[in-house]
């Protein structure tokens, strides 16, 4: 048993995996386990996932043939011992204070889940440039705040990664939350939203703790099945769909109570 897990999947990063691992194990906050899982690469990765774990007891490597990196981040939450999880992709890093302050702050706040900040790198050979993507303050919300402030999270991308998020490992089991397993993008934002449908308070930090490596040089649309894309658009945009017709009825719920409540008030006091 551990705080928290970090779980990162790995695929052909025998050149990057230092960078995330580095970062982990330096952090500020020592009671942590890593957790490698190693998607059937061939470039040395799986060799150095095992290396990793003979010099640290917290690290452990687990290897599955290629299915992708929700099967991978899923078989990761399936083996996590902490109390908390936190994903991280192999190639990005976070800051050093990164696991303290956060599982400061979702006790502190005695919250769901804490969403953060993340810094995006870009790089052209070397880094060319770092841009910030923050939230407008630190604070907490409820679900029915969250449900009314929907559509402006979405659209400034708060919640398409996983990574920047800490997560409850309870709920994600009680739950039964993975990824999905047949999406190659908008995976991650499938996973937050099947999330949040079932928390109740949710911390916002307007730290950006999480670093996103963008290479320009590389298109990510090549690594994707073009074939596929429409039909990820089609699985996710009917969760989004689910999630505010959910949020339909919860804000019609609300108003209906909080409606009951000013009519009792006003019998009373009449």
């Amino acid at each position: 048993m551990c705080k928290v897990s970090v779980i990162i999947p790995v695929y052909n990063r025998v050149n990057e995996l230092m960078i995330p691992v580095n970062s982990i194990i330096n952090q500020s906050f020592e009671d942590w386990e890593l957790i490698l899982v190693d998607d059937g690469s061939k470039d040395g990765s799986s060799e150095l996932c095992d290396q990793l774990a003979k010099q640290d007891e917290r690290i452990f490597a687990v290897h599955q043939t290629n299915r992708g990196v929700s099967v991978a981040r899923n078989y990761g939450i399936s083996l996590a011992k902490g109390e908390y999880i936190l994903f991280i992709d192999s190639d990005d890093w976070i800051e050093k204070e990164t696991i303290e302050k956060l599982v400061s702050r979702i006790e502190l706040d005695k919250s769901d889940v804490v969403l953060f900040a993340m810094c995006i790198d870009r790089f052209l050979g070397e880094l060319v440039n770092t841009s910030v993507q923050l939230y407008d303050k630190n604070t907490v919300v409820t679900q029915y705040e969250l449900i009314n402030q929907f559509v402006d999270f979405f659209q400034k991308d708060y919640l398409s990664s996983a990574c920047t998020k800490l997560f409850k490992k309870d709920i994600i089991l009680e739950n039964k939350i993975l990824f999905h397993k047949d999406l190659v993008m908008y995976e991650d934002l499938h996973f937050v939203l099947d999330y949040l449908s079932k928390v109740n308070r949710i911390s916002i930090s307007n730290s950006a703790f999480y670093h996103y490596r963008m290479d320009e040089t590389v298109l990510l649309i090549e690594k994707r099945k073009l074939d596929s894309l429409l039909e990820n658009l089609d699985i996710v945009a009917n969760r989004v769909l689910e999630f505010v017709e959910k949020s339909k009825k919860f804000l019609l719920n609300a108003i209906e109570a909080r409606n009951q409540e000013n009519l009792n008030y006003k019998i009373t006091t009449d």
